[in-house]
């Protein structure tokens, strides 16, 4: 699997929840709720958890 972003700077605080889950997903191999979570990828952090949710499905997906 994928590393997650590093959300650990204060301007990132407000994306931190999302994060956690989008990891808990990508945790159970849940690729149905990973797509199902909303992104509007308008800033460097969503853009980050779009990509990171784009490749934890991909890695989920070549497992099966």
């Amino acid at each position: 699997m994928p590393q997650p972003p590093d959300f650990s700077a204060p301007s990132r605080g407000r994306y931190r929840e999302k994060l956690a889950e989008l990891i808990r997903l990508a945790q159970v191999g849940d690729v149905h709720g990973l797509r199902a979570i909303e992104i509007k990828a308008y800033s460097s952090s969503p853009k980050a958890m779009d990509r990171y949710r784009n490749l934890c499905a991909m890695a989920i997906e070549a497992r099966s």
